[in-house]
């Protein structure tokens, strides 16, 4: 038996400016995320919606703040593991993520346990489902409606 074996070259990724990178890590670094040719800004903040128990919402939290703040490497090799610039409008990334109170919906815990005591997987996302839709339906979508 042969086994064939091809070598495909990997493409350069395409960042801000139309820039090109190898490595997604730099190449969101020094040009930011990509953006069609004919945005004239950049999307300024990114708003983002919390369902879940008080414990995750919290950890979700952190880490949202987290990711908005520089992390540096402390690997001794920079180009295998990068610092990261933080997620916010003051680097190449020019975006701000924007988490309201009125974004956060807390569910019961005794409501996540009904959830996980359901055997059938499909039964458990189905109401999971339910239930983040349920969450989201009176706080973001009927003012709207």
């Amino acid at each position: 038996m042969k086994i064939k074996a091809e070598y495909i070259e990997e493409p350069n990724l395409i960042f801000g400016d139309q820039n090109e990178e190898k490595d997604p890590r730099l190449g969101l670094d020094y040009h930011g995320p990509y953006r069609y040719s004919d945005e004239r800004t950049p999307i300024s903040e990114i708003k983002i919606g919390i369902i879940g128990d008080s414990s995750s919402i919290q950890k979700c939290k952190t880490i949202l703040v987290n990711l908005q703040k520089e992390t540096l490497s402390l690997e001794s090799n920079k180009w295998l593991y990068p610092s990261f610039p933080g997620l916010s409008k003051n680097t190449n990334f020019k975006c701000e993520l924007k988490v309201l109170d009125i974004w956060r919906e807390g569910l019961i815990g005794a409501e996540i346990d009904n959830i996980l005591k359901i055997p059938n997987a499909n039964e458990r996302i189905e109401e999971s489902s339910n239930l983040f839709l349920i969450g989201l339906i009176p706080r973001s979508l009927l003012r709207y409606v």
